[in-house]
């Protein structure tokens, strides 16, 4: 599966730790690049993009229940943490 292209939904069952593997695998890169463009180092990129993934493991059960795709809800993380 490509990195533009979304997990699908029975895809979020399962084991969460193989969940958010299979995730940070997919989207991981791309969220880093979109992250460093506002970070002010490639440290505090990582540790926002870290922090995204432990909220989207926090969240799996509520992810898996929901219709809409994973991508756009980490990027929305991903951007309250950098405005936070």
């Amino acid at each position: 599966m490509s990195a533009i292209t979304d997990i699908p939904r029975h895809g979020l069952d399962g084991d969460p730790d193989a969940v958010i593997s299979q995730l940070y695998s997919l989207y991981a890169k791309a969220l880093r690049r979109y992250v460093e463009q506002f970070s002010p180092d490639p440290a505090s990129a990582e540790d926002i993009v870290q922090e995204t993934f432990i909220r989207a493991w926090r969240h799996l059960p509520r992810l898996s229940a929901d219709d809409r795709p994973v991508r756009p809800w980490l990027y929305r993380v991903a951007r309250n943490l950098m405005i936070d």
